[in-house]
């Protein structure tokens, strides 16, 4: 294991972005689906999953012929009526690759902060409700429970939820290098969250909390839960995807603001999916 001890905004994006490709990698076990890593390109395709996360192209790298690539890479979904998400991450390229994304019809998502903490700065629990506690997701009763709180979070459809099913059932395992999180209110699953190991760096995702349940501190007890979890397997930096309500409160813990990513789109008529 490789960890991560350089804290330059330069070191962290770069983490971030080696953690993301790592989560890529995973969509192969996945059936029914075309998963393409490339050094100019990355993309995946699933035509029976029709939303933008299970049809989506990141770390493109282009230097030659861009127009032309865009044009046909944007044809493989939409000769399928597929939804398109199109992300661009710090070390894309060319420097003006979303404005010729918009010329080409797609639609611009707006930037997605990308945030970074020292995780030595947390070395103490938050406060949550007596009555709340976290279990890690090692079966499939505590999977179907992940499932209650994530679903309504994220507005997931059914198919979505039941595609990534596999992947969390990655995470059962203890040393697996994903790892899902449910947390239980009265008994009750109110929140879920992630971490992916990979890059150097703990990727936190999927972080939400019903909207019964906010207010409360269950958001700062999961994301402290996962910083600890983290140190535990000797990590030192963590990095999330983050937007909203939910950005001030990592900010709060004392996550940094790193290069923000950004997103465009490109939907069908008719189109399922956010």
């Amino acid at each position: 294991m490789t960890v991560l001890t350089d804290f330059s905004t330069e070191a962290v994006d770069a983490a971030a972005e080696s953690n993301w490709k790592i989560f890529v990698e995973m969509l192969k076990s996945l059936d029914g689906g075309e998963v393409h890593i490339g050094d100019d390109l990355t993309h995946w395709i699933f035509p029976t999953l029709p939303h933008p996360l299970f049809n989506m192209v990141t770390g493109a790298r282009l230097d030659t012929d861009v127009d032309d690539v865009i044009k046909a890479t944007m044809e493989r979904y939409i000769s399928r009526n597929l939804a398109l998400l199109w992300e661009i991450e710090p070390s894309n390229r060319p420097a003006d690759l979303g404005e010729r994304l918009v010329a080409h019809g797609m639609h611009a998502l707006g930037q997605f902060p990308i945030l970074a903490i020292d995780l030595s700065l947390i070395t103490t629990t938050m406060d949550a409700p007596k009555n709340f506690h976290i279990e890690r997701v090692s079966n499939e009763e505590l999977l179907q429970a992940f499932r209650k709180a994530f679903q309504p979070g994220f507005e997931f459809p059914d198919f979505a939820m039941d595609a990534f099913d596999p992947l969390m059932r990655e995470g059962f395992r203890e040393d697996a290098i994903i790892q899902n999180y449910v947390g239980f209110l009265d008994g009750e699953p109110v929140s879920a969250s992630s971490t992916l190991y990979g890059g150097g760096i703990a990727g936190f995702y999927n972080g939400t909390v019903l909207e019964s349940a906010r207010g409360m501190g269950i958001g700062t007890a999961n994301t402290v839960h996962r910083i600890h979890e983290a140190k535990k397997r000797g990590y030192r930096i963590g990095f999330m995807i983050s937007g909203g309500n939910a950005y001030n409160l990592y900010k709060r813990l004392g996550f940094k603001d790193c290069t923000p990513w950004q997103r465009y789109i490109w939907m069908p008529d008719g189109a399922e999916g956010h």
